[in-house]
């Protein structure tokens, strides 16, 4: 039987103002929506984890992939002690925040489209029409979430390819990336159409534009190599 679980709500601090007041909002915010009490963590390996109660659990999740081959692997560490030529990040989030600060740099344009229903982090940037339920929370007219902050994001459908080609023409040399998600997974998996990603290649190379594919959730799932080895 499971401990009784470290910090219950009703033990949580009533903070007002500053940061405390933000995470507990956050969290209270997620786990309503889900059930129960925060779970703090104490130590991982493999796909057990313990809490500070002392409670073993096995993983299932694994941080939507990244720890999908185990928390804490040797061989992962390994890397973190002598890392090839790639960049490790935290989270998602910052992952797609460095490389949509790359392509804008890269081409010297600012604008980005990106599909309605993919989810690329919690980055005000991408906070728009994304498939989060939790993110959905924070769209550009709902308080910490300016406008300007998404004044450069285009949105449309996945599977769109006229919507797409649509904005290359109203936004002729502006456009630096189109970032998606190969294989919509927020918004109720939903598959990219025959050939779908194949002409988003072909006009963003005809529109001097870059190609991102946020492979998150995807990587090592369809194959070892991806969305991009399984959809060649």
């Amino acid at each position: 039987m499971l401990q009784s679980p470290s910090i219950p709500f009703s033990s949580w601090p009533n903070a007002d103002t500053g940061a405390d007041a933000w995470r507990c909002k956050f969290t209270r915010a997620g786990f309503k929506s889900v059930g129960g009490q925060p779970i703090v963590m104490d130590s991982v390996k493999g796909s057990r984890m313990w809490d500070i109660d002392g409670n073993e659990y096995i993983d299932y999740v694994g941080s939507w992939c990244p720890a999908i081959i185990g928390h804490a692997d040797d061989r992962v560490l390994f890397f973190f002690l002598f890392p090839p030529d790639f960049v490790i990040n935290e989270c998602s989030k910052e992952a797609c925040m460095g490389v949509l600060r790359l392509a804008r740099a890269f081409t010297g344009k600012e604008k980005l489209i990106m599909f309605e229903g993919c989810y690329q982090g919690h980055a005000d940037t991408f906070l728009v029409r994304d498939g989060s339920d939790v993110a959905t929370l924070c769209l550009p007219d709902s308080p910490g979430v300016p406008r300007a902050a998404t004044s450069e994001t285009l949105t449309v459908p996945f599977n769109d390819l006229h919507a797409v080609r649509g904005l290359f023409e109203t936004n002729k040399g502006e456009i630096a990336p189109v970032i998606l998600e190969p294989v919509v997974g927020n918004s109720g998996l939903i598959a990219p159409k025959p050939d779908f990603l194949e002409a988003i290649r072909r006009i963003t190379k005809e529109n001097n534009a870059l190609l991102i594919v946020d492979e998150v959730m995807t990587g090592f799932r369809l194959s070892y190599g991806g969305a991009q080895e399984y959809l060649a």
